[in-house]
């Protein structure tokens, strides 16, 4: 069971395959810098098997929307870094969220905030990794 790719773009990547892909190799690096295997990240994350964690960390699906957190928590990254995988791998909830879209009129300020605050913690991730020469803004 996995999700398809989805249409979430992160600035300056142009296209949803890339933003999986980049965040696929983030979750990758992390998961090597913390010296563990896929299945243990799996297990961690609610799926005994290692299999899905290679699909995500390949690009070729998405973590499920159900198990963010979870997955956040096995990687170790912060609990603000699920913000991060539900704006580019769900955009669709992303955009559903008050203040993340300008359909929310009167809240353009806290949109605005939101997402700044969000690319941070992705540009941060991101660079302790080496991979800022794939987010610009």
């Amino acid at each position: 069971m996995h999700e398809e790719t989805n249409s979430g773009t992160a600035a300056g990547t142009n296209s949803p395959i890339r933003v999986n892909l980049l965040i696929g190799e983030l979750l990758k690096r992390q998961r090597e810098v913390m010296g563990l295997s896929q299945q243990e990240i799996g297990s961690q994350a609610g799926y005994p098997r290692g299999n899905l964690v290679g699909m995500i960390e390949g690009g070729r699906c998405v973590i499920p929307l159900s198990k963010v957190s979870q997955f956040t928590a096995a990687y170790c990254f912060h609990p603000e870094f699920s913000l991060v995988l539900i704006k580019y791998l769900h955009p669709g909830v992303w955009s559903d969220i008050p203040g993340a879209t300008e359909e929310h009129q009167g809240l353009s300020f806290a949109k605005d905030e939101m997402n700044r605050r969000v690319d941070d913690v992705f540009r941060k991730s991101l660079e302790c990794h080496g991979l800022t020469t794939f987010f610009r803004t």
